[in-house]
């Protein structure tokens, strides 16, 4: 399957009504031109815990052409202890948040209401999996998600403020519900 047009690029990754047809942020899936990588100077940000979803971003800012194929290309052992496998811990959160502050503040003009919808989605899921760990965890994640809106003149979809609000057992318990009211 080819696709040539930005704007279609741009409606698999961030929007979330196409869940099932997402882009995977994954680097390791994608195979680039280093010439078009050299050219809109896209690197990975060393240090960075799930640098990928950044890379990703940058690519899909100046991508005019993507091709899929169902030939599996890639064999992902899943290790013990990995990123992928260990869930959510405070480094890890801080890293996520990081990036979607980043990408809150570059958003493309034309496609900046899909890009904050794929934004939100993302935190939520983030605020879910924190409500799990304990208190003081999932406070500080509603503090920063708060602040990094707040800092880049977004307004919150009003499900994060409803969601704050509700006792802690209660919250654990609407987190896929949050996530589907963020995508409606």
């Amino acid at each position: 399957r080819l696709i040539e047009s930005n704007r279609i690029a741009q409606d698999f990754f961030f929007n979330v009504d196409y869940l099932r047809d997402w882009i995977p942020v994954n680097a390791w899936n994608k195979l680039m031109r280093v010439d078009f990588l050299r050219e809109h100077n896209i690197t990975f940000c060393e240090g960075l815990i799930h640098e990928d979803e950044l890379w990703m971003f940058n690519v899909l800012q100046h991508i005019n052409k993507i091709a899929f194929t169902k030939d599996r290309t890639y064999v992902h052992y899943r290790t013990e202890g990995s990123i992928t496998q260990s869930g959510q811990d405070m480094r890890s959160c801080t890293h996520r948040l990081a990036i979607a502050n980043w990408e809150l503040a570059h958003l493309t003009p034309e496609y900046q209401k899909i890009q904050k919808d794929r934004i939100f989605f993302m935190l939520a899921d983030m605020y879910e999996r924190a409500l799990k760990v304990d208190d003081s965890f999932y406070l500080k994640i509603q503090k920063d998600i708060t602040r990094i809106a707040k800092d880049n003149k977004t307004q919150l979809p009003k499900v994060f403020f409803w969601w704050f609000r509700l006792p802690l057992s209660l919250a654990r318990k609407v987190g896929i519900l949050a996530r589907k009211v963020i995508i409606s």
